[in-house]
């Protein structure tokens, strides 16, 4: 069963729908050991958010709010059932959960779409065998403000290439699993 790994909502159980995969725990753990320090300042965004589990687990750990982009209609609909437990959960423990919107539309419509002034991070776990498209797809066509960061979930055997204004800073690998983080200039 897939929940929560940290945070306030430590343990939630999350629904998933048979269309998606889920971040690995192990992955989100260390991501959100690396992104902690940044989480209070920045909007998070989420795409390919599937069942939600990573853009949850960021407002459980303190993020000022969350979007999330999923084409998928069963995927929405257990990412919906998922936020409004969280809200429950926030309510209970009298917990602010920050602002939340959820799209459903295509990844490539809403980079065109949108426009973030302030600082974000931005969480992408596109299909592995597209990866390298959509990592120059988002990082090129995404406006985002000076100081944001995105990070890319990508199979080990696949390459990933992003727009030159993204600076690479590390990547990490978890299994058959990497995550390539970066920052915007």
């Amino acid at each position: 069963m897939l929940r929560i790994n940290s945070g306030w909502a430590k343990s939630l159980a999350l629904k998933t729908s048979a269309r998606t995969k889920p971040t690995k725990s192990v992955a989100r753990q260390a991501l959100f050991d690396i992104l902690r320090p940044l989480l209070a300042d920045h909007l998070f965004i989420d795409l390919f958010a599937g069942s939600g589990a990573v853009g949850l687990e960021a407002l459980a750990n303190g993020v000022r709010g969350c979007v999330f982009v999923e084409q998928d209609r069963q995927a929405v609909q257990a990412l919906r059932t998922n936020i409004s437990s969280l809200r429950m959960n926030a309510a209970k423990q009298n917990l602010a959960l920050g602002q939340v919107s959820c799209y459903r539309l295509s990844v490539a419509a809403f980079v065109r779409r949108y426009r973030f002034d302030a600082k974000v991070l931005v969480w992408a776990d596109p299909p592995y065998s597209d990866c390298e498209h959509w990592g120059e797809l988002i990082s090129a066509q995404l406006q985002v403000g000076a100081g944001s960061y995105m990070c890319i979930e990508r199979s080990v055997k696949s390459e990933l290439s992003v727009h030159e204004s993204w600076y690479p800073l590390k990547s990490r690998r978890y299994g058959r699993t990497v995550i390539d983080f970066f920052c915007k200039d």
